[in-house]
């Protein structure tokens, strides 16, 4: 019985019809491991704009505590800037954190 699916693999490198990358060489689907929606949402935020941690948790209607849980983890995969500056929001001269685009 055929369910009307398309279940052939795509060519060498290339990414299925639900969007996971294949490699048909290896027979291994390879799933973008899941970004927190907050961190994203702080990820866009402090992309090359440095932004003081209140301004951050405003801005994304978090709590600094949650604030600063969310930049570990954007450190962890992403470099994350931290230096003293002015920030771009409020323009007090603090401590701001922002991510430089790649290349």
């Amino acid at each position: 019985m055929h369910c009307g699916r398309d279940f052939t693999a795509p060519a060498a490198g290339g990414t299925s019809r639900h969007g996971d990358a294949f490699d048909a060489r290896s027979e291994t689907r390879y799933k973008p491991l899941p970004v927190p929606q907050n961190a994203a949402i702080i990820a866009v935020l402090i992309l090359e704009r440095p932004m003081c941690l209140e301004c951050i948790a405003a801005k994304s209607s978090l709590t600094t505590a949650d604030v600063e849980g969310y930049l570990q983890q954007i450190g962890l995969g992403l470099e994350l800037l931290v230096h003293d500056g002015r920030c771009r929001t409020c323009g007090e001269p603090r401590e701001v954190f922002s991510l430089s685009r790649l290349p």
